[in-house]
């Protein structure tokens, strides 16, 4: 998905001519770590909560602080988004259009929002984890085991497992009913680390997402 269907204008941006006051009343009232920094429609950089912390002296200006560069394009991917939130830890991302002109942010609790609205997340069904060196992975091969028992893989993500040459494939599977499914996997080998096919399963996950909503103050 390109991003400029969630771009948000509700954050406030700062200008160089703003004292560190007003950056910490900002983010106390938005419950936010870091904040856009503009020059007219442009984007300076982003101003990180902790480059603030260091200074005793509140009447500071914006423009004597070092800021951080992070940022995206407006037709970057939504995949692009989550990868430098995560990791650059940052509570929201300045979007720049043509010529760095600032269009405003996107900040976690919208990128959870989407991610919580997708078909392959919404959509019933089941999860099933495997564990495998990843030479051995084939989606093709794994997808023909899925759609040999009536079924569709809806979503596929590969987490490797740190300090080993293994990695997880968690697999969302469009059918709650994944008993030959996994027997199929049993039948070539595969390893099955997990699964959750469970009526309550999607129940489960809005409640987890709730959770964190709540624990992200949103």
């Amino acid at each position: 998905m390109i991003i400029d269907k969630i771009i948000s204008h509700e954050l406030p941006s700062l200008v160089l001519n703003d004292k560190i006051e007003t950056a910490l009343q900002y983010l106390d009232d938005w419950k936010v770590s870091h904040l856009p920094v503009v020059d007219g429609p442009n984007l300076v950089g982003l101003l990180d909560e902790n480059t603030l912390l260091g200074y005793d002296d509140e009447k500071v200006r914006i423009q004597e602080l070092p800021l951080l560069e992070h940022r995206v394009n407006k037709e970057d991917h939504i995949f692009e988004v989550i990868k430098i939130i995560s990791d650059f830890k940052l509570s929201t991302v300045p979007v720049v259009g043509e010529e760095g002109r600032y269009l405003g942010e996107i900040s976690l609790s919208s990128v959870m929002g989407y991610l919580a609205e997708m078909d392959s997340v919404r959509s019933e069904g089941a999860v099933i984890v495997l564990e495998m060196n990843m030479v051995d992975y084939s989606l093709v091969e794994i997808a023909r085991l899925v759609e040999e028992n009536d079924a569709k893989i809806l979503s596929a993500t590969i987490t490797n497992l740190e300090g080993s040459r293994l990695s997880e494939v968690s697999l969302k599977i469009n059918k709650t009913a994944i008993r030959g499914i996994i027997q199929g996997f049993q039948r070539f080998d595969y390893k099955i680390k997990a699964f959750y096919d469970a009526p309550n399963y999607e129940d489960d996950m809005r409640r987890r997402y709730d959770e964190l909503m709540r624990y992200l103050d949103i």
